[in-house]
């Protein structure tokens, strides 16, 4: 890691905190609107502040919801909230259906939706369909493996590794709303094994090869994310 000196660093610093002002500044009009329920952020992150600051907003036209520390999902009076996908939910026809023993094998993990999500973006096609990719950070092996992941096979190895990942799935709605098209064309999982592409300055670098990759450029997977 190369050093870098305390006048470059003020500069990025300075830089890094104007690029947060104006992309609160851009958010304001979002003031009071958003449902968070993780407690920790709302404890933690100042950001909180933004959204939390107005009672209501005449943009959007819907009452605001307080800031929360409640273990629910809150939404908007005249809104209603239903889950897309869950943990083990397929996204492939023919996937198994999600099996809540815990004594399901990789196979099915690997057409399944991934565990513990974390980001995730929406990428529209046209007013009625669209593509979500989803980062599946992490895995509870309490909940992943009916032994609580006290007696690991090489097979539960590669479960808790295919819930990792990425998870990508096509959407499209109807009079019920949006709901998971199974048959979607850019459906995928992108798990800790799936074969990647490195590229930026480090791609192909001596440090980055090993016996698995000797080129240095299509590392296996990506995880905790």
């Amino acid at each position: 890691m190369c050093p870098v000196s305390s006048d470059k660093r003020d500069n990025q610093d300075s830089e890094f905190s104007q690029m947060i002002d104006a992309r609160l500044s851009r958010r304001r009009f979002l003031a009071g609107t958003a449902a968070v329920s993780a407690s920790a952020f709302l404890s933690l992150n100042p950001i909180t502040k933004a959204f939390a600051a107005k009672g209501e907003s005449a943009l959007l036209n819907f009452e605001a919801v307080p800031a929360s520390t409640a273990d629910a999902f809150i939404v908007p009076k005249g809104y209603k909230a239903t889950p897309l996908l869950s943990w083990g939910d397929p996204i492939f026809n023919g996937a198994p259906e999600f099996d809540p023993s815990g004594k399901q094998g990789s196979d099915a993990q690997l057409r399944q939706f991934g565990d513990n999500t974390d980001g995730m973006s929406f990428f529209p096609i046209n007013d009625n369909r669209a593509v979500i990719a989803v980062n599946n950070e992490y895995t509870n092996y309490d909940l992943l493996f009916d032994h609580g992941g006290k007696a690991m096979t090489a097979d539960d190895v590669l479960k808790a590794q295919a819930a990792h990942g990425v998870t990508v799935f096509e959407i499209i709605k109807s009079d019920n709303g949006w709901t998971l098209d199974k048959n979607g064309a850019r459906n995928r999982r992108i798990t800790a094994n799936t074969p990647m592409q490195l590229t930026g300055p480090a791609a192909g670098h001596d440090l980055m090869k090993t016996e698995l990759d000797p080129s240095g450029m299509t590392p296996l997977g990506t995880f905790n994310n």
